[in-house]
């Protein structure tokens, strides 16, 4: 009987080992997964605001060409003599 014990008291304390070690494995894979979401999540922001930036740029980009193009009263009242050969 007592060489079942002992045997008992091994067994759980190696199975024990075996467990807290899977366990930690298991915490490492969540913290990194996790460190991941924080990575992209971060990734995601700057993406938005190089939208944001880029888009602003077009925007004045476009309200700069419109103030400079030609009104249609301008492009009505061209005198088409000068420009014939």
């Amino acid at each position: 009987m007592f060489w079942i014990a002992i045997v008992l008291i091994v067994a759980i304390s190696v199975t024990g080992g075996i467990v807290e070690k899977a366990i930690k494995s298991k915490e490492r894979t969540k913290k990194m997964e996790i460190e991941m979401m924080r990575e992209q999540i971060k990734l995601e922001e700057l993406k938005y605001k190089n939208f944001q930036i880029e888009t602003d740029k077009m925007r004045l980009e476009l309200k700069k060409d419109l103030q400079d193009a030609p009104t249609k009263e301008d492009l009505l009242n061209v005198d088409l003599t000068k420009h014939q050969d």
